[in-house]
């Protein structure tokens, strides 16, 4: 799988009557990985939705390879872009070969044969370290393995593009960093909506953080996520250090901010 270049344009999302993004512009190489952060209700899984195809956009475009989103059908979008929820049903009657299946179901009026559809799914499952979960029922699965199962599901639609929203939530610290490596290493372009901020600056080429629809900053990690931007979206005072190993970015929460 390649990555897709992606261009985000003036974007806006309008959601009952209120505009919930407003005017969002960001530009990603094939193969980068972009962490989106911000408080709750920031915006983030509204961007990532109106990336997928799910929700309208009210004004501006987003382009993959430089063709626009809107002018795509479903199937052709479900083709480049997957996106893995941040919440999933827990009692689904479905193993777990089944529920990465669902994932080829755009490719299958392509000509794609059960032998392709069952060589994606055995491929998805062995890339996202669960092809030891394959008979295994849906239901009976623990957090952090329902996520890479989920990630096998995506993984299996061939995606040059992979959302994911909130891919840590619920996850043990061991697990948590174990996805967001499985993830980073990847080769395609992933734009993961991220609570942790240590996350972004750890796994992430570029962080983009949104305040109350808007873009705040965008840039690398140690660009974006200053102590003054830090304190003026969260209201939370940093210090941000330099790792010993490699010099990334690494942020020491200091305390809560008072009005």
């Amino acid at each position: 799988m390649t990555g897709a270049e992606v261009r985000i344009e003036g974007l806006s999302v309008t959601r009952a009557g209120r505009r919930v993004l407003d005017d969002v512009s960001i530009a990603l190489d094939r193969g980068a990985v972009l962490g989106v952060v911000g408080p709750n209700g920031a915006g983030k899984s509204t961007l990532l939705g109106a990336l997928a195809g799910i929700l309208p956009v009210s004004d501006g475009q987003v382009l993959l390879d430089g063709r626009d989103l809107a002018t795509l059908s479903r199937r052709e979008v479900a083709r480049s872009v997957a996106w893995m929820e941040q919440h999933s049903e827990r009692d689904i009657a479905m193993t777990v070969e089944e529920i990465v299946g669902l994932g080829t179901f755009p490719h299958r009026e392509r000509g794609w044969t059960r032998s392709r559809q069952a060589d994606a799914v055995s491929g998805a499952l062995d890339a996202a370290g669960a092809a030891h979960l394959t008979r295994r029922a849906w239901a009976q699965l623990s957090g952090g393995e329902r996520q890479r199962v989920s990630i096998a599901r995506a993984l299996a639609q061939r995606p040059r593009v992979l959302l994911l929203d909130e891919p840590t939530n619920h996850l043990d610290v061991a697990a948590q960093l174990a996805t967001l490596e499985f993830v980073a290493g990847l080769g395609i372009t992933v734009v993961a909506a991220l609570h942790d901020l240590n996350h972004a600056a750890r796994y992430c080429d570029t962080v983009a953080v949104l305040d109350r629809g808007r873009l705040d900053a965008l840039g690398d990690p140690r660009e974006a996520l200053s102590t003054e931007t830090i304190a003026r979206v969260f209201g939370v005072a940093t210090s941000v250090l330099s790792h010993p190993d490699d010099g990334r970015a690494v942020i020491a929460l200091d305390g809560q901010l008072r009005g």
